[in-house]
């Protein structure tokens, strides 16, 4: 995908493209959107158990056909999702396209930071015999998970017969996948923020009824996907780096599209 300028559509700038403007205050609310994540962890831990033994009566108090559509929209951000929408966004805005460049990036950093944290913190998941919100080992503690009948003391890094993912609870990534992708179209398609705004809510809800994680995974999972999905799309940071790839390894005489899709000069 080259990026000369002349291979720029009179559309490619239409609706939809941040300008600088633009983008400045979607990094300052990502800043305010991670301050009020990280305050409303500390706020809603004290609660964790409490609430999720609540909202776990939801699910058992649900029709069987609503329980499996909640259930399948647990998905919404993750491979297959984010496939159809690129695909989506391929076919109907074709002025878009390049957008999905974003997108990659958006996704290969949502999962480098989710796996990194998890491991980093190595939260106890909510199981019958981990009921445990309150503990946090960190990359060097230690705690017991039953494996094959028996007890074993293992840090949140390591994979014992695929025990070790108890301990990956905090943040949620179907959480955190999910705000990426919202942040990711309600950036591109701006007047169907609410409905991306509710699709996540679905699935971090979603994660505490189902038994998944405590609500405070689910929180952290918000804040930071939709931090790392609103900063790389409104600063176009996967085009960005295709421009310098290309510009730098391929054609040194060709333009960075970024300037021209933003609206304005870099």
């Amino acid at each position: 995908m080259s990026p000369r300028a002349t291979d720029m559509r009179p559309d490619d700038n239409a609706g939809g493209q941040p300008g600088a403007r633009d983008t400045n205050r979607g990094c300052r609310t990502c800043l305010i959107g991670l301050a009020l994540g990280s305050a409303a962890v500390t706020i809603v831990h004290p609660f964790d158990l409490r609430l999720f033994e609540t909202m776990r009566r939801i699910e058992t108090a649900l029709p069987s056909d609503l329980r499996r559509e909640w259930s399948a929209w647990q998905q919404y951000g993750q491979g297959v999702a984010v496939v159809f929408t690129a695909l989506l966004i391929w076919s109907l805005a074709p002025a878009k396209r390049r957008r999905l460049l974003d997108l990659g990036l958006s996704v290969a950093l949502a999962q480098l930071v989710s796996s990194v944290f998890k491991m980093l913190i190595g939260r106890p998941r909510p199981r019958p015999d981990l009921m445990d919100p309150d503990t946090f080992p960190g990359p060097f503690g230690l705690y017991p998970l039953k494996i094959d009948g028996q007890w074993r003391l293992l840090h949140g890094w390591e994979v014992w017969n695929g025990a070790g993912a108890d301990m990956w609870s905090m943040p949620s990534s179907h959480s955190l996948f999910a705000a990426m992708l919202s942040a990711f179209l309600g950036v591109l398609f701006p007047r169907g923020l609410w409905l991306f705004v509710l699709a996540a809510l679905v699935v971090g809800t979603g994660r505490v009824v189902f038994g998944a994680h405590w609500p405070t995974d689910v929180i952290a999972g918000w804040a930071i996907g939709a931090a790392i999905g609103t900063v790389v799309t409104r600063r176009g940071c996967g085009v960005r780096v295709v421009d310098w790839v290309w510009i730098r390894f391929i054609d040194r005489t060709a333009q960075p599209i970024w300037p021209r899709l933003k609206g304005g000069p870099s």
